[in-house]
């Protein structure tokens, strides 16, 4: 997988998500509690999206055009626990912890690596982790550096 690039929408999935999708290791981890611990929110029914499920579930958030569904997705600044909203067409949505519940990497910070943001039940997009490898250490989820 070294060297390997897959873009969606302009933006690079990270190698190493790629190389764990590749190994089968890109899944929902066996012990709910972990996921829950790192989200700081239940596990409904999580998912750890394919390559073209996050292919076409990001398509589909960046050609969204009715107004309820972004008040509801696009989230609202939020300083006490941010970022808060969602750069949608600067977003990759890569999974779910259940309906409404997306996780995605917000590529915002153009001169960084994309962090990870989770949509909670409260309608605010949180950070739960500051770069993919960050993400995916936290969760035991094996991955080439």
């Amino acid at each position: 997988m070294k060297g390997v690039i897959m873009y969606v929408l302009r933006m690079p999935l990270p190698s190493m998500l790629l190389t764990a999708i590749a190994r089968g290791s890109w899944r929902t981890p066996g012990d709910l509690g972990l996921l829950e611990r790192v989200f700081r929110c239940e596990a409904v029914d999580p998912r750890f999206y394919s390559k073209q499920e996050i292919l076409s579930e990001t398509e589909r958030w960046h050609a969204e055009n009715d107004p309820e569904i972004l008040a509801q997705y696009e989230g609202r600044i939020n300083t006490e626990d941010p970022p808060g909203d969602i750069v949608r067409h600067r977003s990759i949505i890569i999974g779910d912890l259940g309906p409404d519940l997306p996780f995605a990497l917000d590529y915002r910070r153009v001169d960084e690596e994309p962090s990870v943001i989770f949509l909670t039940v409260e309608g605010n997009w949180r950070e739960v982790a500051p770069s993919i490898a960050a993400f995916m250490r936290a969760l035991k989820i094996d991955y080439v550096p």
